[in-house]
């Protein structure tokens, strides 16, 4: 069928039905590989996600991994420094079988840990443990552990991995400096940590060989790989310029790349490790990636071979019909039936109109999908009869538009459109006009291609989770709303939002439980906006909200308070309650910003000052505010350093026996003084710290420091020690308070944990878990603040306390208000029913002391018998105040 002679015997309409039908192939052939390449990009896009999510894995987990050997190394650091040591007293000081230190190396023992040690100045090992390499001298590897001496700070010094013919593995060295107390180099705690650790980990967690993991430290040296095979000790050559630009600039990414150890290309995740001098790098095989759109694509291609076969059988079947009925009119009934056979085997609709607007052919494709009678199409009806039938059965919304059609049909133009019927069936029409005056139309159910290209639209621009905006949509609804106000000269307001206390939620009751709150966060904020104003979920716990100011009566602040008292609702999920508090920063244009960024960025800072001054706040965005962020900001990097550079004290507040006027005993208070702004006020840096996630070592330190302390104290007194909902909610805390118990001295029954209501109201099981074992050994709990929380009664009855501290607020204003001594009384008489001790804190005038005498109110603390005191100057009021019976 090639040549001019083929070309040249075919008729005219044969020649335009030829033409027809390579228009109709090319333009099917465009379509298949237009959704072969949106399948490639989708594909491509998910296993990038895939890489990232096992990137943030291992990340976490080599960070937990560091941080076990770091906390033993911080701890004899510390531990060592706090006695002084000097060159030549550290050896005798390791050298005492009773030595703090010695013991806590000898009970130093983790898996990916092969021995701890202590070297001098010199780099002779003072001391080690058991476990410790005897073929490793770190005095030798003066190459290594060099940095220690030159450099007198307070960060991690991981080494270069070394081979240890003994052990068969790959090292590395994890230490810390220690100092004199003039500052000077006077040795360093060590750990030897199996690089094969991290090896096996992870072939654990990539149990697919088509991901590749590998850790470097941020010099691009290899420590650990999996499954590749990449030196140790060894920067790749392949390395790209554009993974140290990652490194540098300590946010992870993830792009295509050469692959390290073999040819082709690569999606590389690299993730720095912000806590220490590592970087994780994951990365899949481009072509692996691709292997299942290569099936896919193989499919749809046959598919399409398929339908092209199909439709030039159809065309050479149309093109025999044409020919043999220009041959002979005689042949015109059998021809029409062949013609209607082989249109009834094609999965596509076909009619064919002639010049009189009568449909000639119709297969029974057409009838299926446009829900025409066969005895209406038998026949041969006009294009008005098949017109009035279908708007006799609702297929067109108006007359108007099936006259338009109509219109269009006689025109006889080619077309291709697409036509939605009210069924929801998507149809491609194509029009193909013919040289005698008619028309071919052919319709192709698209229904389903339609669907999955609106899914993908749909998943581009919409959070997955909760269905709202994602932040693409949402800055291009931003800028929108932004350029309609500044054409109609109205304002606009941005909401960010921010949830309090959801990691803490996530944590305690897992990913489940958060996913469900988010859904629920997002359909409560919905359903008190409207559809102009656009609802996204920024990442995480963060959601925007784009307020158009063009109506009357709607304002920031009234949607503000409105979402803060719709999430105050309690949210029942998983078995569990939730009560859900938020913080909001609102920000205007064109008040506040010019441009979208700028909106955003002040949003950003005003939620940041919500966060600042409590929870369940908004706040509007001023200019005073990015100044006190500045401070905020240089405040926090303060208060991360403060516990390295020794910058916190405990004070003591004595609690004395209400009859005897005698000290039973002492509240630990922590206190923070800055080299330059002096003592900064609980209240300035408390919150913060659990902001930080500082509360956690800084709350072991107190503790301990004042268990310390407190063993200095006569046998019958007690320390009171406050303990926040995040260390209450640790499962390691009874085991961490048994360690600081042991290695003070103090005896279990004269230390009191306090706790407040914050720390009881999701009901944990952990936090009663954590309770009934402590108190199992003798530690006695107090209930704090009571009387100002939600429901402090109930606490009394579900949690084992052994006493309670009655607020400050009640106990200042009972000589002079009735509702407030009422208060008082009714706490006192709860108390006496429950067998529980009463500590009443804040007394500062005689009047408040007497009254609380004459309660037989047992317990008191106050200004007006101490401030809080130094620990020499606590020891010496306790002394000259000798004690009654312990209290809490």
């Amino acid at each position: 069928m090639s040549g001019p002679g083929f070309w040249s015997g075919l008729s005219r309409a044969s020649r335009r039905l030829l033409l027809s039908g390579a228009v109709l192939l090319l333009a099917m052939m465009a379509m298949i590989g237009l959704a072969i390449g949106s399948m490639r990009l989708s594909t491509l896009n998910l296993a990038q996600h895939s890489i990232e999510r096992i990137s943030f894995a291992v990340a976490e987990q080599s960070t937990r991994a560091i941080q076990g050997v770091d906390l033993i190394l911080t701890n004899l650091r510390d531990e060592a420094e706090r006695r002084h040591p000097t060159p030549s007293s550290l050896a005798p000081l390791l050298q005492d079988p009773a030595s703090k230190i010695r013991s806590d190396l000898r009970d130093a023992v983790l898996p990916q840990a092969d021995g701890f040690a202590i070297i001098d100045a010199k780099g002779d090992i003072l001391v080690h443990t058991s476990a410790w390499p005897d073929s490793l001298d770190p005095g030798h590897d003066h190459a290594r552990l060099n940095y220690l001496r030159i450099n007198n700070d307070n960060h991690i010094f991981i080494s270069l991995p070394f081979w240890n013919d003994s052990r068969q593995d790959w090292f590395v060295y994890i230490a810390r400096r220690i100092n004199d107390a003039d500052g000077n180099y006077s040795g360093a705690v060590i750990g030897v940590v199996s690089l094969g650790y991290f090896h096996n980990f992870y072939r654990t967690l990539v149990d697919d060989d088509q991901f590749a993991v590998t850790l470097f430290n941020r010099q691009g040296i290899t420590l650990a790989s999996y499954p590749l095979a990449l030196p140790t000790g060894q920067r790749p050559a392949r390395l790209s310029k554009l993974w140290d630009q990652v490194v540098f600039s300590g946010q992870e990414r993830s792009f295509e790349g050469s692959g390290l150890t073999v040819q082709g290309r690569r999606l590389i995740a690299v993730r720095p490790i912000a806590a220490y001098p590592l970087v994780v790098n994951v990365s899949i095989a481009k072509a692996a990636a691709l292997a299942t759109w290569q099936k896919q694509a193989l499919l749809a291609l046959a598919g399409a071979v398929c339908a092209t076969l199909c439709t030039l059988l159809l065309l050479r079947a149309v093109m025999l019909q044409l020919q043999r009925l220009e041959q002979s009119e005689f042949s015109l009934a059998e021809q029409s039936a062949r013609l209607a056979t082989t249109l009834d085997h094609i999965t596509d609709g076909v009619v064919m109109i002639d010049a009189e607007d009568r449909i000639s052919v119709c297969n029974q494709r057409v009838l299926e999908l446009l829900d025409l009678p066969a005895g209406l199409m038998s026949s041969r009806p006009t294009l008005e009869t098949v017109l009035a039938y279908h708007r006799a059965i609702g297929e067109y919304p108006n007359e108007a538009v099936a006259d338009h059609l109509l219109q269009q049909l006689r025109a006889r133009t080619p077309s291709v459109v697409e036509r939605h019927r009210p069924n929801g069936t998507i149809l491609e029409v194509q029009t193909l006009p013919l040289p005698e005056g008619g028309l071919i139309r052919t319709y192709t159910d698209i229904t389903e291609r339609r669907r999955s290209e609106a899914q993908i639209r749909y998943l581009a621009h919409h959070d997955p989770l909760t269905h709202l905006a994602n932040r693409a949509l949402f800055r291009d609804r931003l800028e929108q709303d932004i350029a309609r106000a500044d054409a109609a000269g109205h304002r606009l307001a941005l909401l960010y939002i921010d949830l309090d206390r959801f990691k803490f939620i996530n944590d305690m009751r897992g990913h489940e439980a958060g996913d469900k709150l988010l859904v629920e966060v997002g359909r409560r904020m919905r359903a008190i906006t409207s559809t102009s104003e656009t609802v996204a979920r920024m990442g995480g716990d963060e959601f925007a909200v784009i307020l158009p100011l063009d109506r009357p009566g709607r304002t920031a602040a009234d949607l503000a308070n409105g979402i803060l008292r719709t999430l105050q609702r309690p949210m029942e999920m998983v078995s569990a309650s939730f009560h859900v508090s938020l913080s909001i920063g609102i920000a205007h244009y064109p008040d506040h910003a010019g441009s979208a960024e700028d909106l955003l960025r002040n949003a950003d800072i005003a939620l940041y000052q919500a966060k600042t001054d409590g929870v369940g706040l908004w706040r509007e965005f001023d200019a005073t505010m990015q100044a006190r962020q500045a401070l905020l900001f240089e405040r926090e990097q303060d208060l991360r350093n403060a516990l390295g550079k020794k910058q916190f004290t405990l004070a003591y507040q004595p609690i004395l026996d209400t009859g005897t006027r005698q000290s039973v005993g002492c509240e630990a208070l922590l206190r923070w003084t800055h080299p330059t702004h002096g003592s900064v006020p609980p209240s300035e840096f408390v919150g913060l710290m659990e902001k930080l996630g500082l509360i956690v070592p800084i709350g072991r330190w107190v503790l301990e420091t004042a268990c310390l302390e407190a063993v200095h104290w006569p046998a019958d007194t007690h320390v009171a020690v406050n303990l926040s909902p995040i260390q209450m909610n640790d499962e390691g805390l009874v085991d961490e308070v048994k360690a600081i118990l042991i290695r003070s001295g103090l005896p279990a029954h004269r230390l009191t944990l306090e706790v407040t209501e914050t720390s009881l109201l999701e009901d944990n099981p952990i936090v009663r878990n954590t309770m009934d074992a402590l108190r199992a050994i003798g530690i006695r709990f107090s209930l704090d603040d009571f009387g100002t929380g939600h429901s402090g009664l109930g606490y009394l009855r579900r949690f084992p306390f052994d006493g309670i501290k009655i607020d400050k607020l009640f106990i200042q204003d009972m000589v002079e208000q009735p509702d407030a001594a009422a208060i008082v009384n009714a706490l006192l008489a709860v108390s006496a029913e429950l067998n529980l001790d009463v500590v009443a804190e804040g007394v500062e005038t005689e009047a408040q002391y007497e009254a609380l005498r004459q309660r037989h109110c047992q317990y008191v603390q106050g200004h007006y018998f101490a401030k809080p005191l130094a620990d020499t100057e606590a020891r010496r009021f306790i002394l000259t105040h000798r004690t009654a019976p312990i209290p809490l």
